[in-house]
Parts: C-alpha cells; sequence; structure tokens
C-alpha cells in the first residue's frame, strides 16, 4: 500500500488515503507546495506582462495610430459578444509593431488568462520544425508526448511572426 502511494505521487496524485506512511505524506506535500509554487510564479509573469502589453501601451497619437487603437477597441467589443475569440491577422512592414498590436488584442481580450506564444518563423529548423509546432511522441520507454507551441497556445493567442518565412507544408497544417 505505501509504495502504491508513493507510486502515485509520482504520476502526479494530490490526494491520498489514510493511512500513510509519513515519507509518503511529506512528498505529497512536497509536491503540492511545488505545484503552488510554480501557479504563483505563472500568475505574476502574467500580471507582469499584462501590465506591459495593453492597448494603453501603444504609444502615437498621429491620425493612423489614433485610428488603428479605434479599430483595435472596436474589434475587442465585439469579441466580446463571440463565443470564441476570432482569429485576427495582423499584416505590415517589419519594424510596424504587428507583435505589439498581437499583445494588446491578447492581453486586453478574451484571451488575457490563456498563454500568450510567440514564434519567429525564422528561428524554426526545417528538420525539427514540425515537432516544435505540432509536439512528438517521447522516445522508447517514454510513453508521454512532448507539447508543441501550437497546443501550447490553446485558448490563448499563437503569435507568429514573419508567417511567410515558415516552410508552406508548414502553414498549411
Amino acid at each position: 500500500q505505501g509504495r502504491l502511494a508513493a507510486d502515485a505521487i509520482h504520476a502526479g496524485a494530490f490526494v491520498l488515503v489514510s493511512p500513510a506512511a509519513p515519507d509518503v505524506v511529506h512528498a505529497a506535500f512536497q509536491r503540492v507546495r511545488g505545484e503552488q509554487r510554480r501557479a504563483d510564479m505563472l500568475t505574476y509573469y502574467r500580471r507582469r506582462e499584462a501590465k506591459r502589453a495593453g492597448l494603453d501601451q501603444l504609444l502615437g497619437e498621429s491620425t493612423p495610430m489614433l485610428r488603428l487603437k479605434t479599430q483595435l477597441r472596436l474589434l475587442l467589443d465585439a469579441e466580446t459578444r463571440c463565443r470564441e475569440a476570432p482569429s485576427v491577422l495582423l499584416q505590415g512592414d517589419s519594424g510596424t509593431g504587428k507583435e505589439e498590436v498581437g499583445r494588446a488584442l491578447h492581453f486586453d481580450g478574451a484571451r488575457r488568462d490563456f498563454p500568450f506564444v510567440r514564434i519567429d518563423a525564422d528561428d524554426l529548423a526545417a528538420p525539427d520544425a514540425e515537432a516544435r509546432l505540432f509536439g512528438r511522441e517521447r522516445g522508447p520507454g517514454a510513453p508521454q508526448r512532448r507539447l508543441g507551441l501550437v497546443e501550447a497556445a490553446d485558448g490563448g493567442t499563437l503569435f507568429i511572426d514573419d508567417l511567410a518565412g515558415m516552410a508552406p507544408s508548414l502553414q498549411c497544417r
């Protein structure tokens, strides 16, 4: 029974059935404590990132910038009425602030509680690009999958910088 409880903890269990050996209880407590620390850190970093990424952080008072901010507010308003957040394609020359706009839409919109995952298409080397994007099975003896970047963004925002630089076969997927 003690070995079964220890194996359950190592597999991810948080609930123990009494009676349990003190070392098993201690291990379960440490696991819960570690998970709480990770959750607290994630919350901290998400909040810190959100403070630097809203519509208010888009600088500029020119007519085109004010027009952009108005369009983004309309988009965010429409998003609140949708069951699912719509997909958005941001186009523009290099250095025009597409990523900042993407972050503003993410952190001021319905996706704010989910991940913002940025991918630079130029950084995806051809041999492992598919595995990095879509995950893969682990090697022999390890049945768990390695999560891909697309899955990691589930519910949030997947920002692909320089999509045209990505192989056409990956763009299709």
